[in-house]
């Protein structure tokens, strides 16, 4: 009874082979998979050492040019097409030295390689050739946008500017600039087109005035959390078109639909604008000699910090009403009213609620927010605001770098000095959360 045997052949890829470089037993069959070559080993011979089988001599490598064109220096085995009888012709040298004649016409030169009425059957594909030499590496090009085109500046290349006259970005390709006086769109010779402008629409009529509105404290609570049962007034971010929305319901229904799409309950606010182009940071002037030692002046009024935005500000310190609750001051807790801010001291200076210490306890729902402008970063304990913590109440307060809360395990690190800053600490239901500028601290 016959049997059936089924054996399979020793295979890797080329790659695998060469690394390997084996030693075949003779009469040992080695395939390549991904080239399809066999070898056969001979007992001796190592696989890199050994003849493919059915592979003689190199091939010879044709280089096809397509229609052949006058002026052109061909080299030897380069093949085109005449354009006298439409033959394929090879060239036989190793440099053409006769551009002008059709191969047809240079019969030295050119051999009849194949002739358009016959078309021969499709030769095996050759062998891979060699990997090219890596060309040079591209030129990296820096654009510096520098805004509205001013006549007169000398621009250099790369300079992106906004026409006055069509509103378009024009990028100079010229160094150096020749004609300041012209408008880009109107010198097309040292400036090219780099984007288009949409069209501006019409200006809308001017609404009648209206009547003076009472003074609204509106609640920042950053971007807008599903779920939340907000209040009347409360500003949210919309995770969607990332613009600013006002809650108009005293009691918020929808809960769940995202501030843009429920415009019964929430009304835009403030339109979240576009990051604007950065310009070149300028040149930092020498540093001039230190004058001498003056005599030690009077001490001044205290400095006004920049304004706080006007829907933050609030009046004079005082028995004022600020969402039912008052801020008190004594001269002793070096407190006083520059502009629309109170300027701390840095060391002694805070803020007392008057009254109703249990509503900042842990165990009910509060939100506690201010704008502040720190000078330098804290080093010591600066106190902001003071709910004697020793009875149950909340203090916050600045030390070394940080934000604290006492009595509520609250810690986070200070805001960049030298800017307005805008911070929120809300407790709900037990869980306490900080913002700084409608951003989530851990």
């Amino acid at each position: 009874m016959s049997q059936q045997v089924r054996f399979q052949l020793r295979e890797d890829t080329s790659e695998n082979w060469i690394a390997a470089n084996p030693q075949l037993l003779a009469g040992e069959p080695g395939f390549e998979l991904d080239t399809n070559k066999l070898k056969i080993g001979d007992g001796s011979t190592y696989w890199n050492s050994l003849p493919y089988l059915g592979v003689g001599s190199t091939p010879t490598r044709f280089y096809s040019q397509g229609i052949w064109t006058s002026g052109t220096v061909y080299t030897l085995n380069s093949i085109a097409f005449s354009l006298i009888d439409n033959n394929t012709y090879i060239c036989l040298v190793s440099s053409l030295t006769n551009t002008v004649d059709d191969p047809s016409l240079n019969p030295t030169e050119w051999g009849l390689f194949a002739t358009n009425s016959l078309v021969g059957a499709t030769g095996a594909t050759g062998d891979t050739g060699p990997t090219g030499n890596s060309g040079p590496t591209g030129a990296t090009f820096s654009f510096s946008p520098q805004g509205p085109w001013v006549s007169g500046n000398s621009y250099v290349i790369n300079s992106l500017v906004v026409s006055p006259v069509d509103n378009n970005t024009y990028i100079c390709i010229v160094d150096p600039l020749t004609d300041l006086a012209s408008d880009p769109s109107a010198n097309l010779t040292e400036w090219q087109l780099f984007l288009t402008s949409g069209a501006t629409g019409p200006t809308g009529d001017m609404g009648p005035t209206g009547a003076t509105g009472q003074l609204i404290r509106y609640t920042a609570y950053g971007p807008w959390i599903n779920g939340t049962l907000y209040a009347l007034d409360s500003l949210v971010i919309s995770p969607l078109d990332k613009n600013t929305y006002v809650c108009t319901a005293a009691s918020l229904v929808d809960q769940t639909s995202d501030p843009s799409a429920n415009l019964t309950e929430w009304q835009l606010f403030i339109v979240a604008g576009q990051d604007g182009v950065t310009g070149a940071t300028g040149d930092t002037g020498a540093q001039g000699d230190t004058g001498p030692k003056g005599d030690t002046g009077e001490k001044g009024d205290t400095g006004s910090p920049a304004d706080v935005p006007t829907w933050y500000q609030y009046p004079a310190i005082g028995n004022v009403n600020m969402n039912r609750y008052s801020l008190i001051s004594k001269d002793s807790l070096n407190i006083t009213l520059s502009g629309n801010a109170y300027f701390f001291d840095g060391s002694t200076g805070f803020l007392n609620v008057s009254r109703r210490l249990s509503d900042f306890r842990l165990n009910v729902n509060w939100t506690v927010e201010w704008w502040e402008y720190l000078n330098d970063p804290s080093t010591s304990v600066m106190p902001v605001l003071c709910q004697a913590p020793s009875s149950g109440g909340v203090d916050f307060y600045h030390e070394s770098g940080a934000i604290y809360m006492a009595n509520g395990d609250l810690h986070f690190t200070e805001p960049t000095p030298g800017y307005w800053n805008h911070i929120a600490v809300v407790n709900n239901n037990g869980t306490i959360t900080a913002y700084v500028n409608g951003e989530s601290q851990t």
